[in-house]
């Protein structure tokens, strides 16, 4: 299936502004999620249940969300995107007026968590459906464009906390929603660009977006029940490591804009990787890069565990070069 290069162009620039702003509010939201719970007087076991809680239900909704597709075909994916964004921001919202009791600000934002995580899958899959029907949509790009946003925003956040405290983050980070929220929107659906190939398009996103199949062969195959239990700690690992990783900073004598110089050197580091995600998928086997991401992983806690100071932290960041992406890779592109 033949398209123009300007249709690719345009498909490609929509989903890097997609990436770019949900990304970036996800640098001041949660980046920062320790901050803020902490400023609704959590203490750290209830911020750690919080974002545990949100990390696994993220891996548990994704599929929910792909059986309801199959079964509304005619639903237009970004739709679903719009709608579990939205979903977000409201509530959102409803965080802000509401400090206690604690239980029901901690599922406030379980329910918060848990519909951002689970939209990055649903993010991943606006491009697979363009693969799917010959769109080559370089998602590397894309998530590094994410990456600067991230950098950029996750610095900006430290600076302005410091000087205005920590509620300037609920207007900012509902703003960058409301605009991923237009982004996604307006971008095209497949069939839009190939009126001739429409039964034919969307045969091919909805067998992309299938689960029925997985779903079957998860349970005949035994090393899809090890990779699942995989994918969950190291979902927890890396979200734990980016909730606390502030109180890191601070136990060795950091700030707020300190730790935004972390974020800004971690998501810096990613881009070179997501820039050659291509390659890298076709270069190396999935075990291969799966085998080291999660020795970056450890390497990484290691050197944090024992971390005498802000500079050794900020240096650590080095390690990161964005492995989490590659070590998602099978989970993240078909939800």
């Amino acid at each position: 299936m033949d398209y123009s290069k300007k249709i690719s162009l345009k498909i490609n620039a929509g989903y890097s502004a997609i990436q770019g702003t949900y990304i970036s509010s996800n640098a001041v939201a949660f980046g920062y999620i320790a901050v803020i719970l902490q400023s609704k007087s959590f203490n750290n076991s209830q911020i750690g249940l919080t974002v545990a809680l949100a990390a696994v239900f993220s891996i548990i909704l994704p599929p929910i969300i792909a059986m309801f597709y199959d079964r509304h075909k005619n639903t237009a994916l970004k739709y679903i995107v719009a709608f579990m964004i939205i979903f977000t921001i409201i509530c959102y919202v409803f965080t802000v007026f509401i400090n206690e009791p604690i239980a029901l600000v901690m599922i406030a934002y379980i329910l918060v968590l848990t519909a951002a995580f689970s939209s990055m899958p649903l993010l991943n899959a606006l491009a697979m459906q363009f693969e799917n029907i010959g769109i080559s949509v370089n998602y590397g790009v894309a998530r590094g464009i994410g990456s600067i946003g991230y950098a950029v925003f996750g610095y900006l956040t430290g600076l302005i906390i410091d000087e205005f405290g920590v509620k300037i983050i609920f207007p900012l980070y509902i703003l960058l929603l409301i605009i991923t929220v237009f982004f996604v929107l307006i971008f095209k659906k497949p069939d839009e660009d190939n009126t001739n190939n429409k039964d034919k398009d969307k045969e091919a996103l909805v067998s992309g977006l299938s689960v029925s199949s997985e779903w079957k062969g998860f349970y005949t195959n035994p090393a899809c029940v090890f990779f699942f239990f995989a994918m969950i700690c190291i979902t927890l690992n890396h979200g734990t490591l980016d909730t606390f990783q502030v109180s890191i900073v601070k136990s060795v004598g950091g700030t707020n804009s300190d730790y935004g110089v972390v974020m800004f050197v971690m998501a810096i580091s990613e881009i070179p990787t997501m820039f050659l995600f291509k390659y890298l998928t076709k270069r190396f086997s999935y075990v291969q890069l799966l085998s080291t991401a999660f020795i970056f992983f450890i390497i990484k806690d290691v050197v944090l565990l024992i971390a005498p100071s802000v500079n050794i932290i900020i240096a650590a960041q080095v390690i990161n070069v964005h492995w989490v992406c590659i070590c998602r890779l099978r989970y993240i592109t078909r939800i």
